[in-house]
């Protein structure tokens, strides 16, 4: 008897063992990063090697770290590559810079989520990088762009953020790309089983990780309607709209005060699937309504996302310039890479479209 359990013991542990093995191999190979069989990592979703993790009173942000792994691609490709991202010392993503701004310098603060912050994206491929090539490109005065971007930020992180991040810095120009972790947020709150992705066999999460290898078809399968069948995003919309205008007009009002120029960008997002590919941000909008319960869980976040940023033209005259960065971004559906995040050739076109509001407001800077 004591035999038989010990055969069983083994038989059990080289199971384990092998399904161990095979999951890092894949996961190596997925990521294209060979470190991943060698040692533990904290998630096996990619996206999650961008989330903050120095907590603040009221919002997060990252640890200084001039090699942070990160995980990029490029737009239309399966595979990633991990890449070191540089997060200055003041815990935002970019080249270090000092708290004094130097005279004759315009000062640029791009305030956003993680596609601000750049996901996917190389330090040279993100847009307020490439805002400040554009802008320093011209003859005349100098710019200087701050990327303060933050995966999973949203407006109420953005009210803390104002005084110890924002007015210390003493910038000229804000700017804003945001909008959907504010909704998504929201439909998040109602949704439940949700795989998260965060550790291997070993660890007793063998399944989180098999899911994240399925065709995207066969997730969403598994995740659709772990939302309540009633209109959510209209739902998400009718909570999160005021609070995501009177977090706005805060914002506006304490610039205002001190002379700051607020530039708002308006933030497409794209549909992931083969229906939705291609489609213009109102054409995937009236797609998404028709669909209804059969959507997706990003689709339903991009139902509730159109009448926010459709909105914001309501409130907008007298408190910040409108920059249509949906408008913009219309018919480069392609050079995004996930519904949200884009390449370099998508933060190229954004940089473009910012670029002429920035000089629009320079004639009010102090």
């Amino acid at each position: 008897m004591a035999r038989f359990f010990k055969r069983g013991a083994l038989i059990a542990l080289i199971c384990a063992v092998t399904v161990e093995c095979s999951m890092r191999a894949a996961l190596a190979y997925r990521l294209r990063d060979p470190r991943l069989f060698f040692y533990a990592f904290p998630a096996t979703n990619p996206i999650s090697s961008i989330y903050p993790d120095r907590p603040m009173p009221g919002y997060r942000k990252y640890l200084p770290n001039p090699r942070r792994l990160i995980y990029v691609k490029n737009a239309g490709a399966n595979h990633m590559y991990p890449y070191d991202a540089s997060i200055n010392k003041n815990g935002f993503r970019g080249k270090d810079f000092d708290l004094e701004k130097k005279p004759g310098v315009t000062r640029i603060v791009c305030l956003g989520e993680s596609s601000t912050f750049g996901a996917f994206d190389r330090d040279e491929e993100t847009y307020p990088y490439l805002l400040e090539a554009r802008l320093n490109g011209d003859a005349g005065r100098k710019y200087e762009v701050l990327n303060l971007g933050v995966s999973e930020s949203n407006t109420e992180w953005l009210r803390n953020m104002l005084v110890p991040e924002i007015l210390s810095l003493n910038p000229d120009i804000v700017t804003y790309y945001g909008g959907h972790n504010d909704i998504r947020d929201f439909v998040s709150s109602y949704r439940t089983g949700r795989p998260e992705h965060r550790s291997l066999f070993l660890s007793g999460d063998v399944f989180r990780v098999a899911y994240f290898y399925l065709p995207a078809g066969v997730r969403r399968a598994f995740s659709r309607d772990r939302v309540p069948p009633r209109d959510l995003p209209s739902a998400a919309y009718s909570e999160i709209g005021p609070k995501f205008k009177t977090n706005l007009l805060y914002l506006a009002e304490r610039f205002k005060e001190r002379g700051i120029s607020f530039i708002v960008i308006t933030q497409k997002v794209v549909g992931t699937d083969r229906e939705m590919k291609n489609k213009s941000y109102e054409a995937y909008s009236a797609a998404i309504k028709s669909r209804g319960s059969r959507s997706s869980f990003s689709a339903r976040i991009a139902h509730g996302h159109y009448p926010l940023m459709r909105g914001i033209a309501a409130y907008a005259k007298g408190n910040f310039i409108l920059v249509d960065g949906i408008g913009a971004l219309d018919g480069h559906e392609k050079c995004f890479m996930s519904h949200v995040h884009m390449s370099a050739e998508c933060n190229a076109v954004l940089a473009d479209s910012i670029k002429p509001a920035i000089l629009r407001a320079r004639s009010s800077v102090r």
